[in-house]
């Protein structure tokens, strides 16, 4: 009898192992009398929370979305978006433009709401004006007029500086000549004789003439050197009259000049008030008439120099900004400045080399991100970060830019970024980042699944009738519909429906395809049926070839007969988003020793953490199970046979126990079976994951070696689950085929005692260890095994106390 009064293990009827969508579900012929599904299947409260993240206002108030791949988060979100029309901060239009007193460190300016692309084309009208019509205002009648008369003026005064200086220094015998050099005519102070400058050759000439010659040209010499400060006080005065002029010249040019450009930018600024502009036109002022007007005659347009650049304009009237971007690398999270390579070697920058990034382009609305693709981007979540914390938008060179570096001016903004992505990735940014749980303070949970009732089926008729309305399929029938909803059910992995309907979108596009491919003008249940035949086939070519080994007899499975400390354990292999199960053999042994059990793949380092955790739980167990009076002293090995990966889960503990109490007590286990469930101390089958899949692949195994025909009552294949999982079961078809034709059966257990039972063919026994136990009890073959083992243990020690070998 068994310990305690957990339910006996059941064999489950085929009705209990596949649910089946009733038709009363589906009252329709196809999707074609269906109105699409406009809203998003079962997420009311993910709704709810997105509505506050997206109207609550506040630092830090950004938004995780957080749910499995294929659940339509990213569509939900921008659906969400459109419907609620949430509020915005308008923001205004910003342009770069030069600093004329930074040249290397552009600043923006504002403007009104959609008058940025506005601005841009009156200032190129400006630009044209000021290249058109300003030269002809330089070479006017009135400005030549005022120059010729100061030009005059400047040469009286020139002219009597240098007479005044020619009449200090005539009675020393010298006087003033214009000597031409490279930077033109130069004045220089030489002899005299009778009235005449002296040159080099005349001079030396002179000296050669006799003593009377030599003694003039050496009173020449002393009176060069006598005037010689005078000389450089005279050119000084001379260059200051000339700096003067140039000064003069420049400031008429730029009074006639004034007024016109006065006249251009008067319109600008009555049509452009904001003050940031008004300081931007008056440095355009500035900087035209002091520094450009001598380039209005050259070939070069430098008035392209004065144009904005709109880095953020937008239609007046223009939407709520919504920007989703899918390539989140830093330069097009925040923007970057575009480097224009030289035809003579160097690189060239300015303001209007400054490109946006989606960050602007978001301001006052939304940012969606992908999570996992921003993280993939180097330095991009440091940036996104950085823009958040201080709510502005540095933008810079690229990275590895060797030229002058531009520094344009940061722009504030007030960016709601959504970011989205699955639990892990959240658990993950949560533990590892400072600063994200102060950033996004608001968090959107996805649900997995909807309830799998009349109504949740319809929802998803709905929504299969929308995608093949949007893509163009064929109409789904009702019985095709019913096993869209049924894989729906499969892939929830309980009594619900799974929300992850791209997965759905998926299969129905592939159902289509074979349903074309025949010739159908509708899509029938078969072809949903060879859509997911044929979509297992493509990714399971590692479950193929396993299976292949195990009928060659490479890899050994056995689902015949019965074997000592051997035991059928079922484990998964992942093809993409495709998961398979494979039975996996372990196999225990037991002798004299006082290691206690040993796992190999622990020992072997190929064990993980929660397969590691799962042993030691067995290890108590046992313990529990057994209850002698004296200590366990054998040791037991237990090892995953023919796996040279690494193992992790604690899937196979059952399995484990089973296979260890076996070797223990020395009774053979059924091979026709398979054993999936983990255990807790007190012996209880608890869940696993993948089911399903594990019950397909020992299923899959047993149909390569011809083993899925009726056979004996006592040798029926079939797997052992935890009772737990039974409302999780949707198996395929032929396997529920085989369950009705007797050939292979699911049983579902909660306690390990009744798996032993039915593994052994033999009574477990009671657990207490006063208690009377049956002599042929699995439990009292246990004891005993144990007790002689610790017998055998005990006389080895006696013996080498007393000395002997």
């Amino acid at each position: 009898m068994s310990c305690d009064e957990t339910p006996a293990l059941l064999r489950l009827p085929p009705e209990r192992i596949r649910w089946r969508c009733p038709r009363e579900w589906l009252p329709f012929s196809d999707t074609r009398d269906l109105a699409p599904e406009p809203g998003i299947v079962g997420q009311d409260e993910a709704i709810e929370a997105l509505r506050y993240g997206l109207e609550i206002e506040g630092p830090g108030q950004h938004v995780f979305v957080r749910g499995l791949d294929s659940s339509g988060r990213l569509t939900l979100v921008q659906k969400l978006l459109e419907e609620l029309a949430p509020r915005c901060q308008l923001t205004c239009d910003r342009a770069y433009v030069p600093d004329f007193e930074a040249p290397d460190r552009p600043r923006w300016v504002e403007l009104p709401r959609g008058s940025g692309a506005l601005f841009a084309r009156a200032m190129r009208g400006f630009a044209r004006r000021v290249r058109r019509d300003l030269p002809d205002v330089l070479r006017g009648e009135g400005l030549a007029a005022q120059t010729a008369r100061f030009e005059s003026d400047w040469q009286r005064r020139a002219g009597e500086l240098e007479r005044s200086f020619q009449a200090q220094i005539a009675p020393s015998g010298l006087g003033l000549v214009r000597v031409e050099q490279e930077g033109g005519a130069q004045l220089a102070m030489v002899p005299l004789h009778e009235g005449q400058p002296l040159g080099p050759d005349e001079i030396a000439a002179r000296e050669r003439s006799g003593p009377q010659g030599a003694a003039e040209v050496q009173r020449w010499q002393e009176a060069l050197l006598a005037q010689r400060s005078r000389f450089q006080e005279f050119v000084l005065d001379l260059q200051e009259l000339h700096e003067e002029r140039t000064a003069a010249l420049q400031e008429m040019r730029a009074e006639a000049a004034r007024a016109a450009v006065e006249r251009y930018v008067e319109r600008l600024r009555k049509r452009f008030p904001h003050e940031s502009v008004q300081r931007y036109l008056d440095g355009v002022v500035r900087d035209l008439l002091e520094n450009r007007l001598d380039e209005l005659e050259g070939e070069e347009d430098f008035t392209e120099d004065y144009l904005p650049n709109p880095i953020q304009a937008r239609e007046r009237e223009a939407e709520c900004p919504i920007i989703v971007e899918s390539i989140p690398n830093v330069a097009n999270l925040l923007g970057s400045v575009e480097i224009e390579a030289l035809a003579g070697g160097g690189t060239y920058s300015d303001h209007r080399s400054i490109r946006g990034g989606a960050l602007l382009q978001a301001d006052g609305g939304f940012l969606i991100l992908e999570a996992r693709e921003l993280l993939a981007e180097p330095e991009s979540w440091r940036a996104l970060v950085r823009a958040l914390r201080s709510d502005r938008v540095e933008i810079l060179p690229r990275e590895g830019h060797a030229g002058p570096l531009l520094k344009p001016e940061p722009i504030p903004i007030r960016t709601k970024v959504i970011l989205i992505g699955d639990p892990e990735l959240y658990q993950l940014l949560d533990a590892e980042d400072a600063y994200f749980p102060s950033l996004f303070k608001v968090l959107v949970d996805f649900e997995g699944h909807i309830a799998r009732d009349a109504r949740g089926a319809r929802q998803y008729a709905g929504v299969i009738a929308r995608f093949a309305s949007e893509a163009r399929l064929p109409a789904f029938t009702w019985c095709a519909v019913a096993r869209l909803v049924e894989h729906g059910s499969s892939l929830a992995a309980c009594e619900g429906l799974s929300t992850r309907l791209g997965r759905i979108a998926d299969l129905a596009r592939e159902t289509a395809f074979w349903a074309r491919r025949e010739g159908a003008e509708r899509c029938e249940r078969e072809h949903v049926r060879t859509a997911l035949r044929q979509a297992r086939r493509r990714a399971d070519l590692p479950a193929r070839r396993f299976r292949r080994m195990v009928k060659d007899g490479v890899v050994t499975i056995e689902v015949r007969g019965r074997r000592q400390g051997q035991i059928n354990a079922l484990a998964t292999l992942s093809a993409g988003s495709l998961t398979y199960g494979i039975p996996a053999r372990i196999t225990a042994s037991v002798g004299p020793g006082e290691r206690g059990a040993i796992d190999i793949e622990g020992l072997s380092q190929l064990g993980g953490s929660i397969h590691t955790k799962g042993f030691h739980i067995l290890q108590g167990l046992l313990q529990n199970l057994l209850r002698v009076h004296h200590p366990l002293a054998f040791t037991a090995s237990l090892a995953f046979e023919q796996t040279y990966g690494g193992i992790d889960g604690d899937s196979a503990s059952a399995a484990e126990i089973c296979c260890l109490i076996s070797a223990l007590a020395e009774v053979p286990l059924r091979q026709d079976l398979a054993l999936t469930g983990a255990i807790d101390q007190h012996g209880r089958v608890q869940a696993i994951g993948a089911v399903n899949e594990k019950i397909e692949g020992f299923f899959d195994v047993c149909a390569e070696l011809g083993a899925t025909e009726p056979g004996s009552p006592t040798e029926v294949r079939g797997v052992v689950i935890p009772a737990a999982n039974v409302t999780e079961l949707m198996l395929r078809e032929e396997v529920v085929d085989a369950c009705v034709r007797g050939a292979f059966a699911i049983y579902a257990a909660s306690d390990v005692r009744h798996v032993l039972e039915l593994f052994t063919g033999l009574p477990f026994g009671a657990c207490e260890a006063t208690a009377t136990a049956a002599p042929d009890s699995l439990l009292e073959r246990a004891r005993r095994r144990a007790e002689e083992l610790w017998r055998a243990s005990q006389g080895i020690e006696l013996d080498r106390s007393r000395g002997r070998p």
